[in-house]
């Protein structure tokens, strides 16, 4: 059952109304772990990026800005690639993409160009990531090595976790919710 596009500009825009202007919000949709040379475990979805995007599919990023008194939204896709998709199934399109209600999709090799732009502009901007907390001997999750790795490029940057927000916000039950 797929969510409504309007519940989901609604979750972003609570979600928006959260965050202080000069904020970024990305959002990983997370991967399968990898099992051996040729097969994955099953991928199953960051249910925060699913609250946000309604989108069940692997390594698609939601990125969102909040500087200049602007707000920006964007997907980041993978580029298609018919030898992936002669192994794997069909990938995210951009229409399919484009059902979440967010129209600015991109592919994500331009993603972290676009990023470090962004942040070489807007210097004193916080960084918020989907980042649980964790046990300290479990193995990073993507957001915890993407805050390692934004970190060590730009230690000024406040990175915070929007984790908690986005849970309380999915506790209270929209109609369409409870419907389904």
């Amino acid at each position: 059952e797929k969510m409504d596009k309007q519940f989901l500009i609604e979750n972003r825009k609570k979600l928006m109304a959260y965050v202080p202007e000069g904020s970024i919000v990305l959002l990983f949709s997370g991967s399968a772990p990898h099992r051996s040379a040729d097969s994955s475990y099953y991928f199953s979805i960051n249910r925060n990026f699913y609250y946000i995007t309604g989108i069940e599919r692997e390594n698609v990023i939601f990125f969102c800005s909040k500087l200049n008194g602007k707000t920006d939204l964007a997907l980041y896709i993978d580029k298609p690639d018919s030898l992936k998709e002669a192994w794997l199934g069909k990938m995210l399109d951009i229409d399919e993409a484009a059902a979440s209600g967010i129209e600015n999709i991109k592919y994500k090799e331009s993603f972290e160009k676009a990023l470090n732009t962004m942040l070489m502009e807007n210097d004193n901007c916080s960084v918020y990531l989907d980042i649980e907390s964790s046990q300290w001997n479990q193995p990073l999750s993507i957001e915890q090595k993407f805050a390692k790795e934004l970190r060590r490029k730009f230690p000024h940057i406040a990175i915070k976790s929007i984790y908690n927000q986005i849970c309380e916000q999915r506790v209270i039950k929209a109609p369409e919710e409870i419907e389904n």
